[in-house]
C-alpha cells in the first residue's frame, strides 16, 4: 500500500507543481477575455509558455530562499502553495464539461501516468548528475547555499535554481529518488502540450498554424534528444534552457494590448532562464536590445518598461549574489570581478575552469558545424516563407544570437541544442503550413492515423517501462541513487560503459573531512564528497558550526583542478 501511495504521490507532485506554475504564470500572463477563463480555448503553445514561465518563477523563489536557509520540504511546499492559491483563485466554476472534454481529460491522465512510469523506470546514467548535480541538491536541501562551496568542487561555483527546486523534494523517502521526478517535469510539459495540440487539430478545434506546428515539431525534437541522452531521467538544467527558445519568441510576438508587456516579459523570462544555467545569457542580450528598442519608440510606456527592467535586474542580482557566495566570482566561471576574499576560489581557478570547459567543449564539437549550417539555412528558409510573422522574426533572431554565443565560447551542441533546433522547427512548420494551404483538410482526414499514433506512443511508453525494469517496485517509485559503498552504479560516457559499485573513502585534510570516490562520480554519497578539491589548503570557516559555515583557504597553494570535467560531456557517449 505504501508503494502504491508513492506512485500516486509522483503524479500528485507533477500535477501540484503544474498547478503552482500556472498560478505564478498568471501573475504575468493573465487571461484577457471571459471566453478564455479556462485553458480549453488557450493555444497549447501559449499554455506551455505560461507553465514554463511560472515554473521558472517557482524555482527562482526557492533559489532566493536558499541564500538564507536550507531548502527544506516545507519551504518548497510554501512556495508551491502560493502558486496553487493563485491558480485556484482564478478558476472559473462556470466552465461546462462535455463528453468530449471528459474523454480528453481521461486521455491526458492516462498519458501522464504512462510518462510517469516511463521516467521512473529510466536508469540514471547522465554523467553530470552523478558527478555533481545530486551533490549540489544535497547541499541545498541540507544547508542551503554554502559560502565558498566551489572550493569543494568547481562545478558548485554556478548554482542553478533548478537544483533548488529539486532540493525541496530531496527529503524523507524521496531523498535520492527525486531525480526522475524533477527531470521528468519539463519532459512531461513538452509531451503533454504536443499531445493537446495534435488532439485539438484532429478534432477540428484548433486550426493548423505556424506557432502550434513549430512548438509540436520542436517538442518532438527535444523529446527525441532527451530519450537518446537520458536527459529526462537526470537533474540536468540543459533541457530547461533549451525550451526557452520558443517561449521567448512566443512572448515577444504575443498580441498584448500593451507593447511594453512584450518587451518586459521577454527580458524577465530571459533573466529567470539565466538563474537555471548561464547558457541562457544570449536571451538576455537579445531581450535587452528588444527592450531598448521599445523604450526608445514608446515614450509613454517607459515607466512600465522600467518596472519590468527592475524585476529582471533583481533576478540577475540574485544570480550574481549566488555565484559570489559560492565562488567569490559573480560571473563564475568567468574571472571577471573575482574577489580575493578567503572564501573565493580566485581569478586563476576561475580562468582554469573556463579553459577546461572550452577544451572539453571542443572534444564534442564534431557535429557543431553541421548544426550551425542547418540552423542558418533553416533560418533563411523560415524568413523567406513567413517574412511578416513576428514569431519567426524573434525566433530566428534569438536563436542565431544563441548559436553565435555557443560557437564563440564553447562549441558544443549540448550547451545550445535549443538554439540550433528551433530554426529547424520553424522552417519545417513554415513548409507544412505552405503545403497545408493547398489541402486544408489534410490533417482532419488523417484523424484515425493520428489517434493510432497517440495510442502507439502510450503503448511504447508502457513497453519501455517494462523493458527497463529491474524490479516491480520501480513501477511504483523511482529507484534510489547509489549512496553507500557497494551500491550498483553505471558509469557511461564515450570512454566508459561500466557496471560497477560505488566506492568512497574518508579523508581528513586539516579540519575538513571529505569523502573521495574511487571514480569521479559521487552519486548520493555523504557530504562533502568530491573527486578533488579546487584548491589546496581548504578549511572549514568555523569548525564549531561545521559544513553550514562554509569553506575558506587561509593559505593558498597551487590549484588542483580535477580532470573529471573532461569526462562529463554527454556528447562523448
Amino acid at each position: 500500500m505504501e508503494l502504491t501511495e508513492d506512485m500516486i504521490l509522483t503524479l500528485i507532485i507533477w500535477l501540484f507543481v503544474g498547478c503552482a506554475a500556472w498560478g505564478y504564470g498568471r501573475i504575468f500572463l493573465s487571461v484577457r477575455s471571459p471566453d478564455q477563463s479556462g485553458t480549453s480555448n488557450l493555444p497549447p503553445e501559449s499554455l506551455g509558455a505560461r507553465l514554463y514561465l511560472g515554473l521558472l518563477c517557482l524555482v527562482c523563489l526557492l533559489a532566493a530562499a536558499a541564500i538564507f536557509i536550507p531548502v527544506r520540504w516545507w519551504v518548497g511546499l510554501m512556495a508551491a502553495g502560493v502558486g496553487v492559491f493563485l491558480s485556484v483563485s482564478g478558476y472559473d466554476r462556470r466552465v461546462g464539461y462535455t463528453d468530449n472534454s471528459v474523454r480528453a481529460g481521461a486521455l491526458l491522465l492516462a498519458f501522464l501516468t504512462c510518462l510517469a512510469l516511463f521516467v521512473s523506470t529510466r536508469e540514471v546514467n547522465f554523467f553530470d548528475t552523478a558527478l555533481y548535480h545530486q551533490q549540489a541538491v544535497k547541499w541545498l536541501s541540507d544547508y542551503g547555499l554554502v559560502t565558498g562551496l566551489a572550493m569543494i568542487h568547481v562545478r558548485y561555483g554556478s548554482p542553478s535554481s533548478w537544483f533548488a527546486g529539486a532540493a525541496a523534494l530531496n527529503h524523507g523517502f524521496l531523498a535520492g529518488r527525486e531525480v526522475p521526478i524533477v527531470g521528468g517535469i519539463c519532459f512531461a510539459l513538452l509531451a503533454v502540450t504536443s499531445l493537446i495540440s495534435l488532439w485539438r487539430i484532429t478534432q477540428g478545434r484548433l486550426s493548423v498554424n505556424l506557432r502550434t506546428l513549430a512548438w509540436v515539431i520542436f517538442s518532438g525534437m527535444l523529446l527525441t534528444v532527451s530519450v537518446l541522452w537520458n536527459v529526462e531521467a537526470s537533474l540536468s538544467p540543459d533541457l530547461v534552457v533549451w525550451i526557452a527558445s520558443p517561449v521567448i519568441a512566443l512572448l515577444a510576438a504575443d498580441s498584448f494590448g500593451d507593447p511594453s508587456k512584450r518587451a518586459g516579459l521577454v527580458l524577465l523570462a530571459s533573466a529567470l532562464a539565466c538563474t537555471v544555467k548561464m547558457t541562457a545569457l544570449p536571451f538576455v542580450a537579445y531581450s535587452s536590445v528588444f527592450w531598448a528598442w521599445c523604450f526608445l519608440r514608446n515614450p509613454g510606456l517607459r515607466g512600465k518598461l522600467l518596472k519590468y527592467a527592475a524585476a529582471a535586474t533583481f533576478v540577475l542580482v540574485l544570480l550574481l549574489a549566488s555565484n559570489f557566495k559560492t565562488s567569490g566570482c559573480p560571473l563564475f566561471p568567468s574571472s571577471v570581478g573575482c574577489s580575493s576574499a578567503s572564501f573565493s576560489v580566485g581569478a586563476e581557478v576561475a580562468a582554469q575552469t573556463a579553459t577546461g570547459i572550452e577544451r572539453f567543449a571542443l572534444t564534442g564539437a564534431r557535429h557543431t558545424l553541421l548544426l550551425l549550417l542547418a540552423a542558418v539555412c533553416a533560418s533563411l528558409l523560415a524568413l523567406r516563407l513567413s517574412p511578416s510573422d513576428k514569431f519567426v522574426y524573434h525566433g530566428v533572431g534569438s536563436s542565431l544570437c544563441g548559436v553565435l554565443f555557443v560557437v564563440a565560447t564553447a562549441p558544443n551542441p549540448r550547451f545550445g541544442m535549443g538554439y540550433f533546433l528551433f530554426p529547424l522547427a520553424l522552417a519545417a512548420a513554415a513548409l507544412f503550413c505552405r503545403a497545408h494551404s493547398f489541402h486544408a483538410n489534410s490533417l482532419a482526414e488523417k484523424r484515425p492515423f493520428v489517434h493510432a499514433a497517440i495510442a502507439l506512443s502510450l503503448l511504447a511508453l508502457c513497453a519501455g517501462s517494462v523493458f527497463q525494469l529491474t524490479g516491480v517496485s520501480e513501477l511504483l517509485v523511482p529507484r534510489k541513487l547509489a549512496s553507500t559503498n557497494g551500491d550498483a552504479i553505471h558509469v557511461l560516457n564515450r570512454r566508459h560503459n561500466v557496471y560497477t559499485t560505488l566506492s568512497v573513502s574518508e579523508h581528513r585534510i586539516g579540519s575538513l573531512v571529505i569523502w573521495q570516490p574511487e571514480s569521479c562520480q559521487c552519486w548520493d554519497a555523504p557530504l562533502p564528497c568530491t573527486p578533488d578539491l579546487s584548491l589546496s589548503g581548504v578549511e572549514l570557516r568555523d569548525p564549531g558550526r561545521g559544513l553550514a559555515a562554509g569553506f575558506e583557504a587561509k593559505i593558498r597553494s597551487a590549484s588542483r583542478i580535477s580532470d573529471c570535467s573532461s569526462q562529463s560531456d554527454l556528447l562523448q557517449r
